[in-house]
C-alpha cells in the first residue's frame, strides 16, 4: 500500500466536498495506443515500450490506490468537479539554481493528466472523469519528492453564461 499526505474527503464551508492528498512517485504520461498483429487479430497496448507501459501502470496504480483510500474516507464525488493539479518532477542535477524551476519539457502534461483522471475514475473517486471539468495543471521541479498534489472540490454553482 502506498501512503500519501492525505485529508479525508470533507465537505468544506459552504457545504461542498472536497479533498487534498498527494500521490508519492514518478507521474507518467498517459500517451498514444500502439497496435500489433498478430495470428490470433491485432492487440492495442498503451504506449509504445514495456518500460514506459510499467511506468504508467505503476503511477495509474498509485494515483488508483490513494483515491481509493479517499473514497473509503468520505464518499465519491458525484456532479461537476473542480480539480488544481501540481506536478513534481525531479530537478535535473546539472540545472542551475537559477533555473525558474517550471518543468516544462517532456512528457506533455495533458497526458500526466489522462493517467491521473483514469487513476481517479479507477479508484472510486470520481463516478466518470469526464465530470472533471474545471481543472487547472501546473508542473514544477524539485529536489524533494516527486509526485502529484491533488486538490478537488465539489462545483455547486452554475456554469458560467456568455
Amino acid at each position: 500500500m502506498r501512503h500519501a499526505i492525505s485529508e479525508d474527503v470533507r465537505r468544506d464551508v459552504q457545504g461542498r466536498m472536497a479533498c487534498s492528498f498527494f500521490v508519492p512517485g514518478e507521474p507518467a504520461p498517459q500517451g498514444s495506443k500502439t497496435s500489433y498483429k498478430h495470428r490470433g487479430g491485432v492487440s492495442t497496448v498503451e504506449g509504445s515500450s514495456p518500460a514506459g507501459r510499467a511506468r504508467l501502470r505503476n503511477w495509474r496504480l498509485s494515483v488508483a490506490d490513494i483515491a481509493r483510500e479517499q473514497f473509503e474516507g468520505g464518499g465519491q464525488f458525484i456532479g461537476p468537479t473542480r480539480l488544481v493539479l501540481t506536478l513534481y518532477f525531479e530537478r535535473p542535477k546539472s540545472r542551475p539554481k537559477s533555473h525558474h524551476g517550471w518543468h516544462c519539457v517532456i512528457p506533455d502534461k495533458d497526458k500526466v493528466l489522462r493517467a491521473c483522471f483514469d487513476g481517479l475514475k479507477q479508484g472510486g473517486l470520481v463516478r466518470d472523469d469526464a465530470q472533471i471539468c474545471d481543472f487547472h495543471v501546473q508542473a514544477m521541479e524539485t529536489t524533494g519528492p516527486t509526485g502529484a498534489r491533488f486538490d478537488m472540490r465539489q462545483i455547486l454553482t452554475r456554469a458560467p453564461v456568455d
